[in-house]
């Protein structure tokens, strides 16, 4: 007599198991970021957690799905605190790791809360997978960019900036992006549940992944611009140490640097209309200097170009703005053009409710006030330029708001990264990739120490340097026509589209309930 057979034992069966495969696809999925730059990471990743929640056996476990996922997404892709904290902030190693993985554990309440809610709301398995799901990660993609001051770093739609999905971003942006992303994989795992008996449902969802897939690639022959105007430009990478304490004389000795790579004749003889200098050249604000303040004055007079540069400025006593000055040759010169508006929090100024903590540890730092944009263009030599001071790279909804008084034909972004390690660049980078999709202009990126670049509207690299003290010298292609759908509406029409969704997730569990309730009357 033939041994009775043994049922096949289902290896996703435990929940320890489900949860330590969700922290695997976290860490996975971090690798579509620097340094590993992997975008199909990202999918699988995505896609792996789409699964489990799929197995989750409760509200709570899905819950502890989307955290385990996003504590290991988000101390993997933001390890490169690391190097800030315990490089230049002076803590230990193991406290300053232990800190990587609590700022991953909070971040990671953003995955968590789209877990839950899908499963609060309880539709039918495929309708939670394929549409429930994936609108509320977006939900929590864009209240991540806004809370607290904003930290959409590691947004799932800057992995694919290169890829096939980064042709949304001039319609949507890149939570757009994410949403197509997102919805993808959604769609895949609904199409693994439905049965195969009800073959045209499963249809309709082949057909939902179908146009995702063709409408990105229909969207990468579509041109959103149209070259206006050129501009020969000198962007000044010089390399300058950081300062963590300013002292007397420290911008004597930093400006002849600039002043001599800025002076050097330009590549092939042409004349230069704009010089850039990066973020955090002079230490003291502005107005404390005398000779210092003038050294852009005198290399805009000597080279006849703009020269573009940041410094702080201080119009009353201790109230500073991190602002971005020109130096013209058209009488020679020199204005505040544009103070930054959107500050880092505890880097540049304490959010309301936390000055007992920041006084309590004793950080040395001073409020830092909130600029405005200009009240009439900032053009030169014909040219429009939109502005971005660092941080303010990663919020592609403001800077639309240059387009309200301006027709930018370029973007410009002046940084300084020389407080993390080299992966915070490249993810910079990649941000600064996609506001170039995002907006169909070129962006030219000006550091400090190393990526200086100048990207296409497309989000292609024209030109790009490596790290150290060297000039990028080129010929810049302004671009205009008629502001791209994201310009014109934000992420307003996106939000409503995945609100419905998640409504209509709503309506889709009460009818699977009402049918529930008459089957069992019958």
């Amino acid at each position: 007599m033939d041994k009775e057979k043994q049922p096949r034992r289902d290896p996703l069966g435990q929940r320890s198991v489900r949860l330590a495969l969700a922290a695997c696809a976290g860490f996975i999925a971090a690798a579509g970021f620097a340094p590993v730059s992997l975008a199909g990471a990202a999918a699988v990743g995505f896609l792996a957690l789409v699964y489990l929640l799929s197995r989750s056996g409760s509200v709570q476990e899905s819950a502890l799905m989307g955290w385990f996922w996003g504590i290991a997404y988000f101390s993997a892709g933001l390890s490169w605190t690391y190097h800030s904290m315990h490089v230049y902030g002076g803590v230990p190693a193991v406290l300053a790791a232990a800190a990587v993985v609590l700022l991953g554990a909070a971040l990671a309440l953003f995955p968590m809360g789209a877990a839950f809610l899908t499963r609060f709301i309880g539709a039918p398995a495929a309708v939670s997978s394929a549409f429930v799901f994936p609108a509320l990660w977006v939900i929590g993609e864009w209240l991540r960019g806004v809370a607290l001051g904003g930290f959409g770093w590691l947004s799932l739609g800057y992995a694919f900036t290169e890829a096939v999905f980064g042709a949304w971003a001039p319609v949507g942006g890149v939570y757009l992006v994410s949403a197509v992303l997102v919805f993808a994989a959604g769609a895949m795992i609904a199409f693994m549940e439905i049965p195969k008996e009800r073959s045209l449902l499963r249809a309709a969802f082949a057909l939902w992944l179908g146009g995702l897939m063709i409408g990105s690639v229909a969207l990468g022959d579509v041109s959103w611009s149209k070259p206006a105007g050129k501009l020969e430009v000198r962007v000044v990478q010089p390399d300058l140490p950081l300062v963590v304490i300013a002292r007397p004389g420290d911008d004597a000795r930093r400006l002849p640097r600039l002043a001599a790579m800025s002076d050097r004749a330009a590549m092939g003889g042409k004349g230069l209309d704009l010089i850039v200098w990066p973020e955090s050249v002079y230490v003291q604000p502005l107005e404390r200097l005398a000779a210092e303040a003038l050294e852009p004055v005198r290399v805009a007079e000597k080279t006849g170009a703009s020269v573009v540069f940041n410094a702080f400025a201080e119009p009353s006593r201790g109230k500073f703005y991190n602002a971005i000055w020109i130096a013209q040759t058209e009488g020679l010169r020199l204005a505040n053009v544009y103070a930054k508006r959107h500050l880092v929090p505890f880097g540049e100024f304490v959010p309301t409710g936390f000055r007992w903590f920041v006084d309590r540890l004793g950080i040395p730092m001073v409020d830092q006030q909130r600029g405005a944009l200009p009240k009439s263009p900032v053009r030169v030599a014909g040219v429009d330029l939109a502005l971005t001071v660092c941080y303010e790279n990663m919020f592609g909804e403001e800077l639309r708001d240059w387009w309200t008084f301006s027709s930018p034909g370029l973007i410009l972004n002046q940084s300084n990264l020389g407080w993390f390690s080299d992966p915070a660049a490249v993810q910079f980078t990649q941000m600064s990739r996609m506001r170039a999709r995002e907006t169909a202009r070129p962006v030219l990126q000006a550091m400090m120490g190393g990526y200086s670049a100048l990207i296409r509207p497309d989000g292609e690299f024209d030109r790009v340097v490596g790290k150290g003290a060297q000039n990028l010298d080129l010929t810049v292609q302004a671009y205009g026509g008629q502001p791209t759908p994201f310009v014109r509406m934000g992420n307003a029409p996106l939000l409503a589209l995945m609100l419905l969704f998640v409504f209509l997730g709503i309506g889709a569990r009460f009818l699977a309930s009402r049918k529930g309730s008459r089957g069992a009357r019958n």
